[in-house]
């Protein structure tokens, strides 16, 4: 193989791994969705609150609703349901289920 093939190779596998670090967030979840919660990207004080709420990593996520104009979501976590804006779930990377 040539150098050239192996730059080329090394490259392709590098946009792989970026595109999967680039995950899904929350407020691109579509309702009757489940995902897990991968990573919380948000200042501290916004942080402790979803903690508060159960929203941690590694938290089963599940969309019941979206308002009408997508300013608005309902997520159940473990068994609770909790209003968030989709500006805070935008700050939220998660994996389908």
């Amino acid at each position: 193989m040539t150098i050239l093939a192996l730059l080329i190779i090394i490259t392709i596998l590098n946009m792989n791994i970026k595109i999967k670090r680039n995950g899904l967030k929350l407020s691109n979840l579509k309702e009757k969705k489940e995902a897990i919660i991968k990573e919380i990207k948000c200042n501290d004080e916004l942080k402790q609150r979803f903690y508060s709420f159960g929203i941690i990593k590694g938290a089963n996520i599940f969309v019941k609703e979206v308002s009408l104009r997508n300013n608005t979501m309902v997520i159940d976590i473990e068994n609770t349901e909790i209003a968030i804006r989709v500006e805070e779930a935008e700050q939220i990377e998660v994996d389908k289920i």
